[in-house]
C-alpha cells in the first residue's frame, strides 16, 4: 500500500512541474488529427460499454487458478480483513487516479496552461478513445469468459452453492480480465506515450511522470491480488489490454514509431472498432474516413 501512496504523491508533485515551462505546446503537422473513423470507434466502444454494464451478471462457469495463479495468490493475498480493506481503498484510489490524471492534468490543464487548445483537444480525444476501447474489451471479456473471482471460487469449493457465494460480493463473474488493471495500465500507457512525444513537462519530468504512472499501476495490480479480487493471470491479461489501447493505438494512428507520424497508409485507413457477440470479442478495423 505504501507503493500506491508514494506513487500518488509523486503524481501530485509532478502536476506542478509544468509551471516552469512557459513555451507553447505544438501538435506537429505530421501527426494526424482525430479522424471521423476514430469518432466512430469511440462512440461504438462507449455504447457497447454502457450496454454491457446493463447486462445482468451470469453465474460463473469456472474459477480455478492456472499457471502461476496459486503461488502468487498465496504470496499477495492479505490475511486480515483490515488489510484487505486498506488495499481495496488504496487500489481504488490508484485506479481512479490513473484515469483522472491523464484526462484532466495531462490532456487539459497542462496543454491549456501552455497555450495550446489543439494539443488539449487531440490528447483528450485520444485518451477517451483508448479508455472506451479498454472498457468495452474488458467488459465483453468478463461477460464471455465468466471466470469466478478467487474469493467466490473459494466459497464455491467450500459450499458448492453459488447462491450462497454470490452474496459475498457484487460482480462475482468479473475476474477475467481485470478491469481495474486494464484501465490503470491504459492511463499509464497514455501518460508515457504523450510525455514521450509532446514533452509536456520537460526533462527529466516527463520520464518521471511515466515511471510514476507505471508504479501506481503496479500498486493496483498488487491491491487487486491482496484483496482476492483477481488472479495473477487476470492482472496480466488486463495489463496487455491496457498497453495495447494506451500505447499501441495512439502510436499507430498518430505519433508513429519514430514520433514523425504514422505515414499515409495509417493516416487514411481508419481506426480499430470493437466488435463482439455472445461467443467472441475482438477488434476490427474501420475504413470510415
Amino acid at each position: 500500500m505504501n507503493t500506491a501512496l508514494a506513487g500518488l504523491a509523486g503524481l501530485l508533485l509532478l502536476a506542478t512541474a509544468p509551471a516552469a515551462r512557459a513555451d507553447k505546446l505544438e501538435w506537429k503537422d505530421e501527426w494526424p488529427r482525430f479522424r471521423t473513423s476514430e469518432y466512430v470507434t469511440t462512440a461504438v466502444a462507449g455504447a457497447g460499454l454502457i450496454t454491457l454494464y446493463l447486462i445482468p451478471r451470469f453465474q460463473p462457469t469456472w474459477g480455478r487458478p492456472v499457471l502461476f495463479d496459486k503461488a502468487l495468490r498465496d504470496t499477495f493475498r492479505a490475511e486480515s480483513s483490515t488489510a484487505r480493506d486498506n488495499w481495496q481503498l488504496a487500489s481504488t484510489i490508484s485506479y481512479f487516479s490513473m484515469m483522472g490524471y491523464p484526462l484532466i492534468v495531462d490532456a487539459l490543464i497542462v496543454p491549456l496552461a501552455r497555450g495550446s487548445s489543439t494539443v488539449a483537444a487531440q490528447t483528450s480525444l485520444i485518451n477517451l478513445q483508448a479508455f472506451a476501447i479498454t472498457g468495452f474489451v474488458f467488459r465483453a471479456t468478463e461477460a464471455l469468459v465468466r471466470r469466478a473471482r478467487p474469493y467466490i471460487q473459494m466459497c464455491l469449493e467450500r459450499t458448492g452453492n453459488y447462491d450462497q457465494c454470490k452474496d459475498e460480493g457484487l460482480g462475482g463473474t468479473n475476474s477475467f480480465v481485470s478491469g481495474h488493471m486494464a484501465l490503470a495500465v491504459t492511463g499509464a500507457a497514455l501518460m508515457c506515450t504523450h510525455h514521450a512525444h509532446l514533452e509536456l513537462y520537460g526533462a527529466p519530468w516527463d520520464a518521471i511522470a511515466c515511471g510514476a504512472g507505471i508504479a501506481v499501476s503496479g500498486a493496483v495490480a498488487i491491491g487487486r491480488m491482496a484483496t482476492d479480487n483477481h488472479y495473477a493471470t487476470d492482472i496480466l491479461a488486463g495489463a496487455v489490454v491496457g498497453a495495447l489501447s494506451g500505447w499501441l493505438v495512439p502510436t499507430l494512428l498518430h505519433y508513429g514509431w519514430s514520433g514523425r507520424g504514422p505515414g499515409k497508409s495509417a493516416s487514411t485507413l481508419g481506426a480499430p472498432v470493437p466488435t463482439g457477440d455472445r461467443h467472441a470479442v475482438g477488434v476490427s478495423w474501420s475504413f470510415v474516413l
